[in-house]
């Protein structure tokens, strides 16, 4: 690079230091083929340019990654959830006598197994 200084070297490091080799690769090569054309005064100070729009095009797809991956993950179970799935003698019990309580609905939505559900109607009552 004809127009780099230490500084320049420093922070031109920095940055690739953070790229992957793949996207540091990719700005190497744009840097060649702009520089290639001679009409580029400062290739230094464009070389430091793509390396930080390559680090904000890797910072994009890193976030757009763990967006993704947020999305397509199971929701969270929290406890009346868990309950409701793993404890189904403690659920009933603990809504005994509540009023609003659906039991059919629960069972129906909850408990598969037919005998399972004359079972808890039982607890219920």
């Amino acid at each position: 690079m004809r127009s780099a200084d230490c500084g320049t070297l420093l922070v031109v490091e920095q940055l690739a230091l953070r790229l992957s080799s793949a996207s540091f690769a990719a700005v190497l090569e744009t840097l060649d083929r702009r520089t290639s054309s001679g009409t580029v005064a400062n290739d230094a100070g464009l070389l430091v340019k793509l390396l930080k729009v390559a680090l904000r095009e890797q910072a994009r797809l890193a976030a757009e990654a763990q967006i993704e991956a947020a999305a397509n993950a199971p929701p969270e179970i929290g406890p009346v959830e868990r309950m409701k799935r793993d404890e189904p003698e403690r659920y009933i019990a603990n809504l005994r006598g509540v009023r609003g309580f659906d039991l059919e609905g629960y069972l129906a939505e909850y408990v598969a197994d037919e005998a399972e559900r004359e079972r808890l109607r039982g607890i219920a009552a």
